[in-house]
């Protein structure tokens, strides 16, 4: 809407001096309201969502940056080295880390999840409790900030092994999916 517009709107029902003109103005100038009015509610909600996105990122940003903090935590805990006060520090920092949101991602026995965990060793396994691949051993946690990953967890990862599936390629019995349209067949 220019400025000529509005007002040529506000003053022609003054110089015509008709009302159903003046009536079809109000009825035009109330529908341009009403669209600016929706127009500033949208952009009203499209900068909160902005703004928003923006404070997680930070805040994404900031974890990220203090994980490998944490990081020397846990390898003094693992070592018996985390004792009184720096006990409290760690106990201190980490609950404040689970204030805000931050999970930890990998923990021995866990389901095998590429995008929650790194694998970087592969074993098989004959242990008849090993039927899917799973999370043997944890060189360094993930975190996850809400559903956002932050780091992915470096894994060992133990599968069952292959001679233990059954004739489908499975160890329940399903039907696993095949590649029977890729073999070179004789004719």
């Amino acid at each position: 809407m220019t400025k000529e517009r509005v007002s040529s709107w506000l003053t022609a029902p003054f110089e015509s001096g008709s009302t159903d003109t003046s009536a079809s103005r109000v009825a035009e100038l109330t529908e341009d309201l009403q669209r600016l009015g929706a127009e500033y509610a949208n952009y009203r909600k499209r900068a909160e969502r902005t703004r928003r996105a923006a404070a997680e990122q930070a805040h994404a940003r900031l974890i990220t940056a203090l994980l490998p903090a944490l990081d020397t935590l846990d390898r003094a805990e693992q070592h018996g080295e985390l004792t009184g006060p720096l006990r409290a520090v760690a106990d201190t920092f980490q609950d404040a880390l689970a204030k805000v949101g931050v999970v930890p991602v990998g923990q021995v026995g866990d389901r095998f999840d590429p995008a929650q965990h790194d694998a970087v060793e592969h074993h098989h396994s004959t242990a008849a409790e090993v039927l899917e691949p799973v999370v043997s051993r944890v060189h360094r946690r993930g975190y996850r900030l809400g559903a956002h990953i932050l780091r992915p967890a470096l894994v060992a990862v133990t599968e069952p092994e292959p001679e233990l599936l059954d004739p489908t390629g499975t160890t329940d019995g399903t039907v696993a999916e095949s590649d029977s349209g890729t073999e070179d067949r004789e004719g």
